[in-house]
């Protein structure tokens, strides 16, 4: 089964500097939840946490608090098991102290199925740089958008969903799917 972030999907590696592990954030809807998750569940804050490395989801920045990401099963441009959350949401990746976080790739799907105009950008926490701006991508409605790169930091890495406008259906408030993250770690 494919299992995706559409809104921050990531390879991510963790670790103490000399040895790496890597792991998918596939937001599996039997743990990524506060029970099985259904659609438009609220992910964990804690959902993706690794030794070494905090996932931390804030859906709206400019709210105070912090606005978990939602869960949705299917429609994602073939995509399963994704995270969603309207446009300017972003997705850290904060190492803890003595450990190195780094950002494989990214998977980018569109809801529902219809081709959609998104973008994110990556920055490193220690000093605010951008390492990769996107900008605005047509994403297919029938096949996902797979970004790959190698970055990494001590301290983290930040992925922004740029703002969005566009109409959806009532029921789906608006909001605009994104990506699947593959991290890694060092120590």
């Amino acid at each position: 089964m494919k299992r995706n972030i559409v809104f921050g999907a990531a390879l991510c590696m963790i670790a103490p500097t000399a040895q790496a592990t890597t792991y998918l954030l596939d937001f599996d809807p039997t743990v990524a939840c506060s029970s099985s998750c259904t659609d438009s569940s609220e992910i964990l804050q804690t959902y993706g946490d690794q030794p070494g490395v905090d996932v931390v989801y804030d859906g709206e920045p400019a709210t105070p608090g912090l606005q978990n990401f939602l869960y949705w099963s299917t429609g994602y441009s073939g995509l399963d098991d994704i995270a969603y959350y309207a446009g300017g949401a972003t997705l850290s990746f904060v190492a803890a102290s003595g450990y190195q976080v780094g950002l494989q790739s990214l998977t980018l799907g569109a809801w529902p199925s219809t081709n959609r105009d998104l973008g994110f950008t990556i920055t490193d926490l220690a000093d605010a740089s951008t390492l990769l701006d996107t900008g605005i991508q047509t994403v297919l409605g029938t096949t996902p958008s797979v970004f790959n790169f190698d970055f990494s930091s001590t301290t983290g890495l930040q992925v922004t969903f740029l703002v969005l406008r566009f109409s959806l259906s009532a029921d789906r408030g608006g909001r605009v799917s994104c990506a699947r993250p593959r991290l890694r770690s060092a120590i």
